[in-house]
């Protein structure tokens, strides 16, 4: 199960990576469009109605299943252009395969988000935290009423930000696995791609 978990570079075999990537990302599509989530970035999971998107009538979950290739397409483009700096030149099938195959664990923090009860009191702790922020400069901190508020919110997001840190992670262990470049030289390249397809996710933003 480690295996699966942790380092599936080195023990799946490609077309099993993409078959159960692009089911995640097909999962991820279709619970969003429930949840009223999008995923308006490579690592990013945001409720539409926060999001500052138009919400159209009619094909929301075609629109989010686009977005989750989008953010395929740049994760596999900027680490295959990573490991070409670092001298390596990967396969472009197997990268993007098994970047693929990292995208399930933003399926399950969809999942999990759209449990009933949960992404409600998740937005609702949201929105009352945005109003608990200083107001003015005669105010410096947030009243103690909004202590056990933020608590509740911070137990509520943590699973999702485990999720976050598992997509990473499983990224950074294809990125290692396939170029088989030591750490200490694998980090640098590997965050900088990271954050410029991060970014260009969110240029690309469906």
């Amino acid at each position: 199960m480690k295996k699966w978990l942790f380092r599936p570079a080195q023990h799946i075999s490609p077309t099993i990576a993409g078959l159960v990537g692009l089911i995640a990302i097909g999962l991820t599509g279709i619970l969003a469009t429930v949840g009223g989530l999008v995923t308006d970035g490579m690592l990013d999971l945001h409720f539409l109605s926060l999001s500052g998107l138009n919400e159209p009538p009619t094909g929301r979950w075609l629109i989010n299943w686009a977005q989750g290739l989008v953010n395929l397409f740049w994760a596999s483009i900027g680490l295959w252009v990573a490991a070409k700096l670092a001298g390596i030149t990967l396969n472009p099938w197997t990268l993007v395969t098994h970047l693929a195959y990292a995208r399930w664990p933003i399926a399950l923090a969809t999942a999990y988000l759209v449990i009933p009860g949960v992404g409600e009191t998740i937005l609702g702790l949201t929105l009352e935290m945005v109003t608990a922020l200083p107001a003015g400069p005669d105010q410096v901190m947030a009243s103690p009423r909004y202590l056990l508020p933020a608590m509740q919110l911070t137990a509520l997001s943590a699973p999702l930000l485990l999720a976050i840190i598992w997509t990473v992670w499983l990224m950074y262990a294809c990125f290692v696995d396939l170029t088989k470049l030591a750490q200490t030289k694998a980090i640098p390249f590997f965050i900088g791609a990271i954050i410029i397809t991060e970014l260009l996710s969110k240029l690309t933003v469906m």
